[in-house]
């Protein structure tokens, strides 16, 4: 972490058989706009802008909303104060028996 420069995460991995699939999720009860590769912008409800950039050429984003139907789930809606909560999953596009994923997160 450096705080003029924010948060870098680095995941590294190695397998010793193929993978089937390979994601990072992240979960959020923020508005999260992932329509720029590569780029993940989360509004605070203090209007302030989160980043969190990602390698588009190793990774895709989606963003799903979570059902909360079960009795666990509900508590967790009681925690988040009624707020939707969203599921951001990054995918590789490419499955490597060894590698390495960053990511960046700024304010």
């Amino acid at each position: 972490m450096d705080k003029t420069k924010g948060i870098e995460i680095r995941d590294d991995y190695s397998m010793q058989a193929p993978l089937k699939s390979l994601t990072q999720s992240f979960m959020t009860v923020c508005e999260a706009d992932i329509s720029t590769p590569g780029i993940i912008k989360f509004s605070l409800p203090d209007k302030h802008t989160v980043s969190l950039s990602y390698d588009k050429t190793l990774l895709s984003a989606a963003k799903e909303k979570m059902e909360l139907t079960t009795p666990e789930d509900k508590g967790l809606l009681k925690s988040w104060n009624g707020r939707n909560i969203y599921r951001i999953v990054l995918k590789a596009k490419a499955l490597n028996t060894k590698g390495s994923i960053k990511y960046n997160i700024r304010l």
